[in-house]
């Protein structure tokens, strides 16, 4: 089955990142039997529904892709994400700059799935302050 949103992990990395307001459902945590945390995934927007205290915030592809910018500036040229299938299901993401002359990326990110793409090119630009 395809991933379709952010994992229980990246979320805590992504809220450094990203505004709050941009994550589109969210894990409720809650403790079993042996008082061990764990998370359901909540299709609710997380500003409307989650317990900030506890509750992670959850980006769907969609959101990714809306938070993501259209153009990156890199040394006065503007590069556009391109997000290619590849084989054996597995996906890249280029920042892509293309003229008359030379088509480059000084960016490629290679993964699994669109949404861990997606997730590591956002923390890879914003490492670089491209954000």
């Amino acid at each position: 089955m395809s991933k379709t949103h952010t994992d229980y992990e990246q979320p805590k990395r992504l809220a450094e990142i990203l505004p709050l307001n941009s994550a589109d459902c969210f894990y409720r945590r809650f403790t079993n039997h042996y008082n061990a945390a764990q998370y359901t995934l909540e299709m609710y927007p997380y500003n409307k529904g989650a317990d900030k205290k506890h509750d992670l915030p959850c980006w769907s592809l969609a959101s990714l892709l809306d938070v993501l910018p259209k153009e990156v500036n890199i040394e006065g040229q503007r590069y556009a994400p391109c997000l290619f299938p590849v084989i054996d299901g597995h996906w890249l993401l280029k920042l892509w700059y293309n003229s008359n002359e030379t088509i480059t990326s000084p960016i490629a990110i290679f993964e699994d799935n669109p949404v861990d793409v997606y997730y590591e090119m956002i923390v890879k630009l914003n490492k670089l302050k491209l954000l």
